[in-house]
């Protein structure tokens, strides 16, 4: 989880975000198919400056709210040069829930999305992104505590992207299996109403980071969509599977048996349905999913997602490693060559 990978509160941790970000790693390596390649490195045509937001400017759809705020193209994430080549529109608060649970005691919320957009219409790539952090992340809250300037970043390379909340365990009123079906909900409103923002709705990739990425390779490998129980999601369209996914430093050993409502002694399904490795053994043709996993080589994680790719492959998935030597677990989302290898994904 995220304090024990960052060994920080919210509060320093937002600061040393902003530092990471500000560091952008010009070597990485990339292996597809268990073979190492460069990744292509986004740049920005812009010219930086500073991260400003101006008063909002029409929808692309008349049907749509007023945005939150417009990011002009060229706002960098932080002090770094990694700055959005268009205009970018957020969309705050955007509920694809009912009030649901949303406390280990009952108390009621609707779990929200920020959408991040181009301000003119086009035919972009369309992205369900869900965030780690755990211990702070809530399925009500507006603004993530780490993960929006990076969404806000894929954004400005042309895409939406719903950056999702999700209950992440019984003291936020789900666990397994309703967490996921939070995703697969999130994915299913994406299907809905990405078109309204511009973007492919036939096509949904699904990227996580963290214990978010744990979830995303869960997901991604299942083969029956999780689905939410009746009443507990706004209307969805279409499969509540990704058409891709990617799991950016993905926390695999995250299940506990409070997630899962026992130990592997009287809970054996359910253990492993969240064992990556288990669903990949599992898995037939139809099943497979385009995949890319990024990892910062002084993350910890790094020995478990290169097994991740490796058992991938030998499955026979069209699955992508990037590795980035000189990053670390936030460092990676400071970075061109991940926003450019999740565009690659995305284009399919």
């Amino acid at each position: 989880m995220f304090t024990t990978r960052f060994g920080l509160g919210p509060t320093s941790l937002v600061a040393a975000l902003a530092f990471v970000v500000g560091a952008c790693s010009a070597a990485s390596q990339a292996t597809t198919g268990g073979s190492a390649a460069s990744a292509p490195a986004a740049t920005s045509s812009a010219p930086p400056v500073a991260s400003t937001s101006r008063l909002p400017v029409q929808s692309i759809d008349p049907a749509l709210p007023v945005a939150t705020a417009v990011d002009p193209a060229g706002t960098c994430a932080g002090d770094s040069q990694l700055c959005t080549q268009m205009d970018v529109a957020t969309w705050s608060a955007i509920a694809f829930t009912p009030e649901i649970a949303c406390s280990g005691t009952g108390t009621l919320c609707r779990v929200v999305a920020s959408i991040y957009g181009p301000t003119h219409p086009g035919i972009w790539p369309l992205f369900v992104l869900v965030s780690g952090a755990d211990e702070y992340e809530t399925p009500n809250g507006v603004d993530s505590a780490y993960i929006d300037d990076f969404a806000k970043q894929l954004a400005g390379r042309g895409a939406v992207v719903m950056r999702a909340n999700w209950r992440r365990g019984p003291q936020q009123g789900a666990g397994f299996p309703a967490s996921f079906a939070d995703i697969g909900c999130a994915i299913g409103v994406a299907r809905k109403i990405g078109g309204t923002y511009g973007a492919d709705a036939t096509r949904v990739t699904l990227v996580g980071h963290s214990s978010g990425g744990w979830a995303a390779t869960i997901v991604g490998l299942t083969s029956t969509p999780f689905t939410p129980v009746a009443g507990s999601c706004n209307e969805t369209a279409g499969s509540l599977r990704p058409d891709a996914w990617a799991a950016l430093a993905p926390a695999l050993d995250h299940a506990t048996a409070a997630f899962l409502g026992g130990d592997i002694s009287t809970r054996p399904d359910a253990w492993a349905a969240v064992d990556a490795f288990a669903l990949i053994a599992r898995t037939t043709a139809v099943d497979r999913r385009p995949a890319t996993l990024i990892v910062g080589g002084l993350d910890d994680l790094a020995p478990g997602t290169r097994k991740l790719q490796a058992a991938l492959v030998q499955a026979g998935f069209d699955s992508t490693l990037l590795e980035l030597p000189n990053q670390d677990h936030p460092g990676i989302l400071g970075v061109a060559e991940s926003l450019a290898a999740l565009m690659a994904l995305a284009a399919g």
